[in-house]
C-alpha cells in the first residue's frame, strides 16, 4: 500500500493525519471504495485507521509482511508468467481471426469450384461421345468389309439406345471400343481461358457461394470477445491505444494469410476447388478482414463497460471491491450501494 505523508500534526489528543489512501480498499460495512480518503492515527491505541464516508465505519490500514521475500518473488514470477501468457495470446487471436477469415474464403469459392466440376465433366463426356461415334462409324464400316470382334460390334450397335445423361455407360462402351480420353482436370484447365470462363459463368459476383458468408455472424461473436479480452487485459492502456493494439492483431492475421494466398495463387490447377480459390478467395478474404475489423473495434472499445455493466448486475456490492480496479484503472468511482 503506498501513503503518502502530508506533513500536517494536529493538536495532542486529536487524531492524526497521516496520509491520503491511494490504494482501493472496501468498506467491510458498505462496500464504499475508500480510495482518497485520510488516512488518521487514533488517540487511544495508536492505529492507523480510515472512516468511511458513507456509513462512518473504522477500516484498519495496519498490514504486516507475513511472506518475507517471498512475496516480492512471487509477484516477479507471476508478472513474469502473465507477460508471457499475453505475449502468446497474440499470435492465438490473430489466428483466430485468419481461421475465420480462411473458412470464409474457401466456402465462398464452393460455387464457383462447383461450376468448374460439371463444366469439366460436360467437355469430357462430349469429347467422348465423339470419339465413341467417330470409332463406331469406323467399326461399322469395317464390318461390312471384313468380319471383326462381335463385342465391338454389339457396342457400336449400343450408341443409339444410350441418352446423353448415361456417361458411366459410355465410358465403358468407349473401353470396348478402344477408345481412351484424357479426363485429367489439370490437363483440361490447361487448355482453358481462366477469366474468360469466369465471364462465361457469370462473373465473380455471381459465382460467390453467398451462404458462406451466414459465418460472419459466429465469426463476429467470436473476434468480439477478443477484443473484449484484450480491453481488459490491456486495462492500463487508453481506448485508443487498444485499438492500435486491435491494428497489431489484424496485421498478424493478415500475415497468417500470405502462405495461404500463395496456395491459392499456384499455378498447379490440383482439383476444382483450388482453381475456384484463386479467383474467389482473396476478395472474400479481403472483405472477411475488414467485416472482422468492426466487432474487434467495439470490443476493445466497449470490452470494459460492459464488463463493469456484468459486475453491477451480477455481483452484490460486498463482492465487486476485488474486481474496483475495472473502475479505478479509467479514473472511476466503484458505484456505491444503492439500496443503502
Amino acid at each position: 500500500m503506498t501513503l503518502s505523508t502530508d506533513g500536517r500534526t494536529p493538536g495532542a489528543g486529536a487524531e492524526r493525519r497521516v496520509s491520503v489512501l491511494t490504494a482501493d480498499r472496501m468498506c467491510a460495512s458498505c462496500g464504499y471504495n475508500l480510495v482518497g480518503q485520510m488516512v488518521v492515527r487514533e488517540p487511544h491505541y495508536g492505529m492507523l485507521i480510515v472512516r468511511c464516508p458513507e456509513c462512518a465505519a473504522v477500516a484498519s490500514v495496519q498490514e504486516y509482511p507475513l511472506l518475507g521475500r517471498w512475496a516480492g518473488r512471487w509477484g516477479a514470477i507471476l508478472a513474469a508468467l502473465w507477460f508471457i501468457f499475453l505475449v502468446a495470446m497474440w499470435p492465438l487471436t490473430s489466428a483466430i481471426v485468419f481461421g475465420w477469415t480462411a473458412t470464409t474464403s474457401e466456402e465462398a469459392a464452393r460455387g464457383y469450384g462447383q461450376y468448374l466440376r460439371t463444366h469439366h465433366r460436360e467437355d469430357m463426356q462430349r469429347e467422348r461421345d465423339d470419339a465413341i461415334a467417330k470409332k463406331a462409324t469406323e467399326t461399322g464400316a469395317a464390318e461390312a468389309a471384313t468380319p471383326i470382334d462381335p463385342v465391338q460390334a454389339q457396342a457400336a450397335q449400343m450408341l443409339a439406345s444410350i441418352g446423353s445423361n448415361n456417361s458411366a455407360t459410355r465410358r465403358a462402351i468407349g473401353q470396348v471400343l478402344g477408345v481412351t480420353v484424357n479426363d485429367d482436370f489439370p490437363s483440361w484447365w490447361a487448355t482453358q481461358d481462366g477469366d474468360a470462363l469466369l465471364a462465361e459463368a457469370g462473373g465473380w459476383s455471381e459465382m460467390v457461394n453467398r451462404r458462406a458468408f451466414w459465418i460472419w455472424v459466429p465469426a463476429a461473436l467470436t473476434v468480439f470477445c477478443v477484443g473484449w479480452f484484450w480491453s481488459l487485459a490491456l486495462l492500463r492502456l487508453r481506448r485508443r491505444w487498444a485499438l492500435a493494439w486491435g491494428v497489431a492483431i489484424m496485421a498478424l492475421a493478415a500475415v497468417f494469410s500470405g502462405a495461404l494466398y500463395m496456395d491459392w495463387m499456384d499455378d498447379d490447377p490440383g482439383w476444382y476447388w483450388h482453381v475456384s480459390q484463386r479467383f474467389i478467395a482473396p476478395r472474400v478474404a479481403l472483405m472477411t478482414y475488414v467485416f472482422c475489423a468492426f466487432p474487434l473495434a467495439a470490443g476493445l472499445l466497449f470490452g470494459r463497460p460492459v464488463t463493469r455493466f456484468f459486475i453491477r448486475a451480477l455481483l452484490p456490492p460486498s463482492l465487486r471491491g476485488a474486481l474496483a480496479y475495472v473502475w479505478t484503472a479509467e479514473g472511476l468511482e466503484l458505484p456505491p450501494d444503492r439500496r443503502r
